[in-house]
């Protein structure tokens, strides 16, 4: 059996064999180190093939989970892992959940002083957002809500 594995036609048949299968988890397999946005639920996202439940924090190449529940919890405390982030982000990319929201005077300001430029998106549309900037090799942060939050009838 040994004898017939290491025959020359067995060699070559094997070496095909992996350059294909390299091929194609290069295709289907994310980028080393980037943060990739794959998917969403009502609850949770789908991250370099990880479902996270509740908000996240994503940045160009790691996620971590958010303690906020609604949008009115995104605060500049909320936020304060920003200043730990170097570079610091060129852009913040807010998804706000189910629709789009105005960012509150204070937070806008907060972000603007710290020269951080925001966007804020529904959460469907931010997931899109990110990855773009990611790809384009952008300093850029996600801060995502859930794409459930604020479908309720009371907003929340």
């Amino acid at each position: 059996m040994l004898r017939r594995l290491l025959q020359p036609g067995a060699a070559a048949w094997q070496q095909q064999q992996r350059r294909a299968a390299s091929t194609l988890s290069s295709v289907i397999a994310p980028e080393t180190g980037k943060t990739k946005l794959q998917g969403y639920l009502p609850h949770a996202f789908l991250i370099n093939g990880v479902q996270a439940e509740g908000a996240v924090l994503c940045l160009p190449e790691s996620w971590l989970l958010w303690d906020v529940a609604a949008f009115a919890d995104v605060t500049p405390a909320a936020l304060a892992v920003l200043d730990l982030v170097d570079p610091p982000p060129e852009v913040l990319v807010l998804g706000c959940g189910a629709a789009m929201r105005r960012l509150p005077a204070h937070l806008a300001a907060h972000l603007a002083a710290r020269g951080i430029a925001a966007e804020v998106l529904d959460t469907r549309n931010a997931l899109s957002y990110f990855n773009f900037l990611n790809d384009e090799g952008r300093s850029v942060v996600a801060a995502l809500l859930p794409a459930g939050v604020g479908a309720d009838a009371d907003g929340s």
